[in-house]
Order: C-alpha cells, then structure tokens, then sequence
C-alpha cells in the first residue's frame, strides 16, 4: 500500500516550509479493546514504542509486567515496560502479533524494527514525500475473506 508523508505538529524547517514524515494509520489491539492511532514509521528505531496513555486506553496491564530502560536519542534511557499487543495496518487485513514498548515520555508513536519491520517490507521515497508498505506475510498464510 502506498501513502504519502504527513505533517506533525506543524513542525517546521528553518525555512518555514512545513516539515512531513511517514506517518501511517494502525489499529492497535489487546484482549477485546482497540484503538486507532497514527504512528511514525521509525527506521532508526529498534522497538516499536508507544505512551503510557495508549496502554491504559488498551487496558494494558503493565503492574505485571518487569520494567526495562530504551535507549533513545543521546544515548539516554527512557524507562518502560514491554507487554504483547496485536496491530493491523489500516487497509490491511491481517493481524501481527508482537511485544511492544509502553514509555511515558512519547508524543509520537513509533513503528520500529521489531515487531513491525520485521513483519513488512518499508520502502522509502522520501525524495517523493512517499513510502510503500508491504505484507511480509505470505498471501497463502493469509485469511481468506469470506463471501456471502
């Protein structure tokens, strides 16, 4: 699926000129709750990160699980918490299933190499102010959709 960069925050470049990112639609899952988010597409990102905020509106119950740090920008530690949720790309109809990160201190949610790079082929075309997201999944393994 293709898509196109999207502004956040109205950051901007020196210039002025409205700075854009690979910004793209989830559905994030756990247990019977889901939510719909927009995350950043993080390459340089080594987990998959989201807030404490998120977790709560899941039902996350992070009291059960064993903190850990991330380390971020600046090589400083961010401490969290690692629980396994489902996502589903929006447009997308299958579910991944993987342990994502829970910090307090992130405005933007991040989709990073594990649990998510590892589940899709990310081209990017920043050139293009456009990035392509494929399945990884093989069509196969796939769930067939039902007519009626």
């Amino acid at each position: 699926m293709k898509y196109k960069y999207k502004p956040y925050a109205n950051t901007t470049a020196a210039n002025g000129e409205l700075l854009t990112f690979p910004i793209v639609s989830v559905i994030l899952k756990s247990g019977r709750t889901e939510i719909s988010i927009e995350c950043l597409v993080d390459s340089g990102a080594s987990e998959s990160l989201f807030s404490l905020d998120i977790a709560r509106l899941l039902g996350v119950d992070l009291t059960k699980t064993q903190p850990q740090s991330y380390i971020g920008i600046g090589n400083i530690s961010v401490p969290g918490y690692k629980s396994p949720v489902k996502l589903k790309l929006a447009g997308f109809d299958t579910w991944i299933a993987f342990d994502a990160g829970f910090i307090d201190q992130n405005e933007m949610p991040l989709l990073g190499h594990s649990g998510f790079f590892d589940n899709y082929e990310i081209i990017f075309r920043a050139y293009q102010n456009r990035f392509e997201i494929k399945s990884k999944i093989p069509k196969s393994y796939r769930p067939k959709k039902l007519h009626n």
